[in-house]
């Protein structure tokens, strides 16, 4: 079987906020590159192995605030970054 580069067991939990405020989340929603620029939001997922650099960001929180029109929530942060990024691509 050929290797996709698609690894979502070691990744799928890897959302956190990193020290400089930026959240790193896997998704295999991501946006496309235009919106990833527009927003800020860094794709990481060739760093990871990924067979697409989307399916890893650094996203500011401010865009999921933005984005879902409320504070981020540290405590559900798998969701609110799905949900930005959902809301994003709407835009």
């Amino acid at each position: 079987m050929p290797e996709t580069g698609h690894k979502p067991h070691s990744l799928e939990n890897i959302t956190q906020p990193l020290v400089d405020g930026r959240i790193i989340h896997y998704t295999c929603n991501a946006p496309d590159l235009e919106t990833c620029a527009k927003y800020g939001i860094e794709p990481i997922g060739n760093k990871f192995g990924c067979a697409n650099e989307r399916e890893v960001v650094l996203i500011p929180p401010d865009v999921i605030a933005q984005a879902n029109g409320r504070d981020l929530n540290l405590n559900n942060l798998v969701l609110d970054c799905e949900q930005a990024l959902q809301n994003l691509d709407r835009k």
